[in-house]
């Protein structure tokens, strides 16, 4: 708010909102040019790559027509396969995706577990919980080394 504009939306779904949003306005004092450009730089690091915007920099958002503009495949539904004896059970290909973002944002991306948390809305505790299956998924993936002073 500290650069012009015109127009700010606003969601007020009652009384109490609206008085709020008027109380800010009419408190709001703008930064000057120097707090601006402090801010600016200690939000650098983490604006530039969109590691905080998935729906900017992924296809994890679209929906059906976003997803046809841009050329990318149909979102595939929860796939369900069936026991030998006929039951149903979900395949893991969904939890294997939600693992394997957060391997990426961790290690691929710097972004911490807690940040991860805050940004995608889950519980900090199941972030931690799908990095760990993930990391024994791949340690049975890979063979062990027979002799690490080697490499």
């Amino acid at each position: 708010m500290s650069l012009p504009v015109a127009v700010t939306v606003s969601g007020i779904d009652s009384l109490e909102f609206l008085r709020e949003n008027v109380r800010m306005a009419r408190e709001f004092t703008p930064m000057n040019r120097f707090e601006r450009v402090a801010f600016e730089n200690q939000c650098a690091a983490y604006a530039t790559d969109g590691r905080f915007e998935l729906y900017k920099t992924t296809a994890k958002f679209e929906g059906p027509p976003g997803r046809e503009q841009h050329g990318f495949r149909p979102k595939k539904k929860c796939q369900v396969e069936r026991n030998e004896d006929g039951a149903s059970r979900r395949s893991s290909a969904p939890q294997w995706k939600a693992q394997r973002e957060v391997v990426h944002l961790t290690f691929y991306r710097g972004v911490t577990q807690r940040q991860i948390a805050a940004h995608t809305g889950i519980p900090l505790g199941t972030i931690k919980t799908r990095l760990e299956l993930a990391q024994r998924k791949l340690r049975s993936a890979v063979p062990p080394l027979a002799n690490c002073a080697e490499i």
